[in-house]
C-alpha cells in the first residue's frame, strides 16, 4: 500500500508540474485531494484514465522529460502496483 500512495503522490506532482493551471483549475491549491482521489481510484483498480492521461502526454508532448517521466508512471500502473 506504501508504494500505492507513493504513486499516487509522483501522479500528483507530475499532474502539477505538466498543467498548473488546469490543476488549481480542478483540484485548487490542495495537493492532499488530489493525492487522496488518486490514491482511492488507484486503489479500485481504476488505472485505464491515468494510463490514457499519460499516454496523451506520450504522443503529444514535445518535451522529452515529460514523456520519459510519463512512460515510469505507466510502467507503475501496469506494472503492478495497482490492484
Amino acid at each position: 500500500m506504501r508504494e500505492l500512495l507513493k504513486l499516487a503522490i509522483d501522479m500528483d506532482a507530475f499532474i502539477y508540474n505538466h498543467n498548473t493551471y488546469e490543476y488549481w483549475d480542478v483540484y485548487g491549491e490542495e495537493h492532499e485531494t488530489c493525492i487522496t482521489n488518486i490514491f482511492k481510484q488507484l486503489m479500485a483498480g481504476c488505472k485505464e484514465g491515468f494510463v490514457k492521461f499519460l499516454q496523451d502526454i506520450i504522443d503529444y508532448s514535445d518535451i522529452p522529460e515529460e514523456k520519459a517521466e510519463a512512460k515510469k508512471l505507466i510502467s507503475r500502473i501496469e506494472g503492478g502496483q495497482v490492484l
